[in-house]
């Protein structure tokens, strides 16, 4: 498993149910498989949670996109 996956799979324990907590120790420990966390009402309604903040990058980027130079100014650093 991808060390990124790994570190989100502990992050999302952090806000589970103890049951789901479980779930995701026994997916670390190559017990069990992501998709029996996703077929979970509560991987679900994480993932409706996350879908406006997916909206609002997507729309920046697109932001960011059109106008040339825009991402330099972002990531300049003050002097």
């Amino acid at each position: 498993m991808d060390d990124a996956l790994r570190g989100s799979l502990r992050k999302m324990k952090n806000d589970a149910d103890p049951q789901i907590r479980r779930l995701i120790d026994d997916i670390l420990a190559g017990k069990r498989t992501m998709r029996d966390l996703a077929a979970t009402e509560w991987f679900g309604r994480r993932v409706r949670e996350a879908r406006p903040n997916l909206e609002a990058i997507r729309k920046e980027v697109e932001k960011l996109e059109k106008e040339p130079g825009a991402a330099d100014r972002i990531t300049e650093k003050p002097e």
